[in-house]
């Protein structure tokens, strides 16, 4: 691009220039904008996602439960479970401190 040769101009061409540039400017952001919506929506409609979920920013709802599988249980109260994601729970720190290993409270060996 061909520097303009700004010293030369008077400060009304300056002015009408600086003008003409901002307008340029913003007609070329609205067309990228265009573009950029342009893709989105071919996007969302590929994978099936219906735009007014896409515009209101709402995840489709998923299949799987936000829950871990248990994997121990309290023998002593089969409603006592835990995951062994997180802190272990209080009657299961207790046993181990008692001498019991995690291993014996796992729910696979209970259901034998």
């Amino acid at each position: 691009m061909a520097a303009a040769d700004l010293a030369n101009l008077g400060l009304s061409d300056l002015r009408k220039l600086q003008h003409d540039v901002e307008n340029e400017i913003k007609n070329r952001q609205r067309q990228d904008v265009g573009k950029a919506r342009e893709q989105i929506i071919a996007i969302a409609r590929e994978l099936g996602v219906p735009i007014e979920q896409l515009i209101a920013g709402v995840a489709p709802k998923s299949k799987i439960s936000g829950q871990s599988a248990q994997k121990y249980q309290n023998p002593d109260n089969p409603a006592q479970t835990w995951s062994g994601r997180g802190r272990k729970p209080k009657w299961l720190t207790e046993a181990i401190s008692n001498g019991k290993t995690i291993e014996s409270f796992q729910i696979n060996l209970h259901k034998q």
